[in-house]
């Protein structure tokens, strides 16, 4: 029974985004689902993207203009899911 809430636990992302001095938290079966549950309050500044993955971890820093694009268009966001994708 443990082995499969641990199974089921690393099949889901997690992506974390910080800006400024906050820190906001989502989880989903796909990076997209898991980006479109963030609701950071103020996302019109550069921010740090780290996408988890089971124990893979990827981290990558985003300027105004992409961490702005990634919330407001979505050919701008299936773009960048490409690039932030972690194979399972």
């Amino acid at each position: 029974m443990q082995e499969k809430k641990n199974q089921t636990q690393q099949d889901k992302y997690t992506v974390c985004l910080a800006i400024n001095d906050k820190s906001y938290q989502a989880e989903g079966d796909t990076i997209e689902e898991a980006l479109l549950q963030l609701e950071p309050e103020n996302y019109k500044t550069a921010g740090v993207f780290t996408i988890m993955l089971g124990d893979k971890k990827r981290e990558q820093y985003f300027n105004i203009h992409k961490t702005r694009s990634l919330f407001e268009k979505k050919m701008f966001r299936d773009f960048m899911i490409k690039i932030l994708l972690i194979p399972k």
